[in-house]
């Protein structure tokens, strides 16, 4: 337990004392240097030692780490070369020097825990993967109202997850709903164990059916949102209406078909995202630019989804135009703090006049 100085009183859970203690690829030096060198049975088992050591702190506390790690132990089981050590061992160097510590504090505006929001946000890496496969990533967040309508809000990392997709994809649109559905269905657990941790009871005795509906009410007193920066996933879910819904492969359609009919039931919110402002980005992708806004988000503990589902202009151009999701982040900021200064500086002035009469 600690103060944070924006928050108040906060749960920390911090494992730099575990990161300290991260050995490194134990490969022979002079072997380390030769990037496109295969990797020997001995030098596969040392790399496999190291990932299994960065796995469990990234599935724990790391979630910048775990799309990494993630994508390694796929490219371990192929042909691996010496990149690869390198890659790991610049993963441990960088855990070393700064870890993420996640915090807990109460959320402001929050009086009672149905005014809590839960926040999903999925995305995909198509065919980034060995023999065509894919990479679903999600984030479970809560946050308060202010998120739902755009507005920047503080918000607390729950739930992380890094995974292979089932099915290989055809296309973009595929691989989003399949994360998509995957992204539902924790945000759907997280809200059920969210009110029953706050004594929801509205689930009883009976057949299946009734849990089910009595699961479902129980998930409809805590407000949901679920974030794609997928155009055409959401369009498929939102706006078609053809026996496709506008997808070319019938598996994704059903999926889609399945994402139709539980949202409303659920009153689950689906909101598109620019892709700058899909936090989900840092858990599919190896670049160190997708966790970019991730880092910033952590420094800050607050963020916004920026959704629009009229919004035709490309990220490129509204960064262009309006700076990246960070710099519009600092901007609001600044902003926000100014106000403050400015509201106090006036409610002193008048403090002193009331004095003075």
């Amino acid at each position: 337990m600690t103060t944070d100085p924006n928050y108040g009183r906060c749960l920390v859970v911090d494992q730099s004392y575990y990161i300290e203690m991260l050995e490194d690829v134990q490969i022979d030096p002079q072997r380390f240097s030769m990037t496109s060198s295969p990797l020997t049975a001995k030098e596969i088992s040392a790399c496999r030692a190291s990932i299994g050591a960065l796995q469990w702190v990234a599935v724990q506390t790391q979630p910048l780490a775990c799309a990494r790690c993630n994508l390694l132990i796929s490219e371990l089981s192929q042909q691996p070369t010496m990149q690869l050590a390198q890659e790991l061992q610049e993963l441990i160097r960088e855990l070393r020097k700064s870890s993420t510590v996640l915090k807990f504090f109460r959320l402001p505006k929050v009086h009672h825990w149905t005014q809590v929001y839960i926040v999903g946000l999925g995305d995909q890496a198509h065919q980034n993967r060995p023999k065509g496969g894919s990479t679903g990533g999600l984030l479970i967040f809560l946050s308060n109202r202010d998120l739902s309508i755009g507005r920047p809000a503080p918000m607390i990392l729950v739930t992380w997850k890094t995974w292979k997709l089932k099915r290989v994809s055809i296309g973009t649109n595929d691989a989003e709903v399949q994360s998509l559905v995957e992204t539902e269905d924790v945000l759907f657990r997280t809200r059920m164990l969210w009110a029953s941790i706050n004594s929801a009871g509205t689930v009883g005795t009976g057949t299946r059916a009734d849990m089910l509906d009595a699961s479902e009410a129980e998930v409809c007193l805590v407000p949901g949102l679920l974030g794609t920066d997928s155009k055409g996933g959401y369009d498929s879910i939102m706006v078609n209406e053809s026996p496709m819904l506008g997808l070319s492969n019938t598996r994704a359609a059903i999926q889609a078909f399945q994402l139709k009919e539980f949202l409303p039931r659920c009153l689950t919110k689906l909101l598109w995202l620019a892709s700058d402002w899909n936090l989900a980005d840092c858990m599919t992708k190896k670049k160190a630019e997708c966790r970019k806004s991730m880092e910033y988000f952590f420094q800050r503990r607050v963020w916004m989804l920026k959704f629009d589902p009229n919004f035709v202009q490309s990220s490129r151009k509204e960064n262009a135009s309006k700076g990246t999701p960070i710099q519009q982040m600092q901007g609001l900021h600044e902003k926000n703090s100014q106000e403050f200064c400015g509201n106090a500086v006036v409610s002193i002035h008048d403090r002193l006049a009331r004095y003075s009469c």
